[in-house]
């Protein structure tokens, strides 16, 4: 009986040291008091002010909060999952009414994550963070600075809530396109348009076909009578 209790109580300790040895893995969690916190130093003073500057105008412009958190490592954890941790401790799905994100790079091993607020999520959906932050944030972190791929970031997610669109380029006509417009307009003009001068022409002109050839604005002389011999004929005599 007592060597039963006795294992029963070597398996609750056991128990209890596992769990808090995977709390004890986790990374802590630091409270975010800025806009941009750097504890890593990878930042100047003057990158610093600029980042800071650079979400305090975009926050005054969209009514959306930006945050930038810059670590060394997260422990066991995966780096979006950090970030979320980072985003739900510091409550900042409260800041802007919701209308809020996460910037967290690592920047011991060039990793990066986006996390956002509730009221953002139509903008920075999941396929776009994880654009951003392949193409943006992390190719610059591993050929530049950790400067150039926050600002990187940054950039590619304000432009989400821009609305930029990409150029498009001008559509070009085909070869065949070209050459069936050719055809229609000659085609027209032959079938429709030249039949319709020709036959105001020649009313114009005369009945006669032989007045066909006269010429525009110009009657043929009229034969003299005897009764008339003082009238005049000739181009664009008479009434018409």
């Amino acid at each position: 009986m007592f060597a039963v209790r006795l294992s029963r109580l070597v398996a609750l300790a056991s128990a209890v040291l596992v769990l808090a040895g995977r709390a004890g893995a986790q990374a802590p969690v630091p409270p975010i008091e800025s806009p941009v916190t750097d504890f890593t130093n990878s930042l100047s003073y003057v990158e610093w002010s600029e980042l800071q500057k650079m979400l305090g105008r975009f926050e005054d412009t969209s009514a959306v909060a930006g945050r930038v958190v810059i670590v060394a490592g997260t422990g066991p954890m995966k780096v979006d999952e950090y970030a979320r941790r980072l985003f739900d401790t510091n409550r900042m799905d409260t800041l802007a009414r919701g209308r809020s994100f996460l910037l967290l790079v690592v920047a011991g091993d060039n990793r990066a994550a986006i996390h956002v607020g509730t009221g953002i999520t139509g903008v920075l959906s999941g396929p776009v963070c994880d654009r951003i932050v392949e193409e943006d944030v992390v190719r610059r972190l591993r050929s530049e600075t950790v400067f150039s791929g926050v600002v990187a970031g940054l950039d590619a997610a304000m432009s989400a809530f821009n609305g930029r669109q990409p150029r498009v380029e001008p559509v070009s006509i085909a070869p065949t396109v070209a050459l069936v417009l050719v055809l229609v307009v000659v085609g027209g003009y032959l079938l429709i348009v030249r039949p319709a001068l020709h036959a105001r022409r020649r009313q114009i002109v005369g009945p006669g076909g032989e007045q066909d050839d006269a010429g525009w604005g110009y009657r043929p002389p009229a034969k003299k009578s005897d009764g008339d011999s003082d009238r005049t004929s000739g181009p664009l005599s008479g009434s018409w």
